[in-house]
């Protein structure tokens, strides 16, 4: 039977969260206490008013927040948690990674998924290429709506099955399409080499079979999307180095899709290690009219050059990679 934890915590949270405004109106009534005898007296305790209605409004939304952070622990590992945007998630509670970010505050790369989102719009079609827990094709189902298509790609067989669960209970699952597969340049075998209790580090040893890990399948996009019409709007692509090999494999989708923008991780250091330089990746990307920018702490575009990224190697981290002006997102 599932169990929800975590209640009386929730509830030691909420009553610090009240005699914290109890105590910033015992010192509006300290500092303000008396008749008021000038004009400036009226207008700074009306501002103080104003100040103590919008932190009362936080306090408020904070309470609403806690409330819904309750975790339902499930058999297998399994927690059910919602997201502070609202959707529920299951996720795998062996993992030390991703799932102790989305147990413990609800997210999970805040800054790159605030700009994710803004880059989506109603119908649009959306990858999510490295799924894992599925948060960011979450987060794109809710965008894009039942108008619009999400195909996630997770090789981890137990990583797909909780996305796919998470679809199911979102409602979205006629719209966001999980797919137990890695992406690289052509289809075939691969070898997923993981870790149960580090989810992000899995990653996917192409064309070696004497390699240690599981046997899963491979996609090549364009071999997968073959309708000339068919273009995807938004892509986001974070699988541990293996980022050059899944672009080349579906050049020809990136070619059709004028509006594409793509949130990758480029990591110089871990596509030299999956087979693919990243001179040879900017290059490809860059003759398909493709620009790159760094992304802020704030979740902001910050437009660069090739050059620029070339020139550090030890680099790590998403960028956003599009055609045209990114400074309005």
């Amino acid at each position: 039977m599932a169990i929800v934890m975590g209640a009386d915590r929730i509830l030691e949270r909420i009553e610090a969260l009240w005699d914290e405004l109890n105590e910033l109106e015992d010192r509006l009534a300290a500092r303000f206490g008396g008749p008021p005898e000038t004009t400036a007296r009226l207008l700074a305790l009306e501002q103080a008013v104003r100040d103590l209605g919008a932190r009362q409004e936080e306090i408020l939304a904070g309470t609403d927040r806690l409330l819904r952070r309750q975790v339902t622990y499930l058999d297998d590992d399994v927690a059910l948690t919602t997201l502070e945007s609202g959707e529920r998630i299951y996720a795998d509670r062996r993992d030390g990674g991703i799932a102790t970010h989305l147990l413990t505050a609800g997210m999970w790369d805040p800054a790159h998924l605030s700009l994710f989102r803004r880059l989506l719009r109603a119908g649009d079609r959306v990858l999510d290429i490295g799924a894992n827990h599925g948060v960011y094709a979450l987060a794109a189902a809710a965008a894009v709506g039942p108008s619009g298509e999400v195909h996630a790609y997770e090789p981890n067989p137990r990583l797909a099955a909780l996305a796919r669960r998470s679809a199911l209970i979102n409602g979205a699952a006629g719209w966001l399409h999980v797919h137990e597969a890695a992406v690289a340049d052509e289809a075939g075998t691969g070898v997923l080499a993981f870790d149960g209790s580090w989810s992000a580090a899995g990653n996917i040893r192409k064309g070696r079979p004497e390699a240690a890990g599981l046997p899963v399948p491979v996609l090549a996009l364009d071999e997968v999307f073959t309708d000339p019409n068919l273009i995807v709007h938004a892509i986001k692509l974070d699988i541990e180095g293996g980022e050059g090999l899944a672009l080349h494999g579906m050049r020809r989708l990136l070619e059709r899709s004028p509006e594409v923008r793509i949130l990758v991780n480029f990591a110089p250091s871990k596509l030299a290690d999956a087979g693919t330089p990243a001179e040879e990746v900017a290059a490809m990307l860059a003759g398909l009219g493709l620009t790159p920018s760094e992304i802020t702490t704030e979740g902001r575009p910050s437009p660069g050059t090739w050059d620029e990224l070339l020139a550090a190697p030890g680099r790590m981290g998403k960028i956003l990679v599009a055609r045209g002006e990114v400074l309005a997102l």
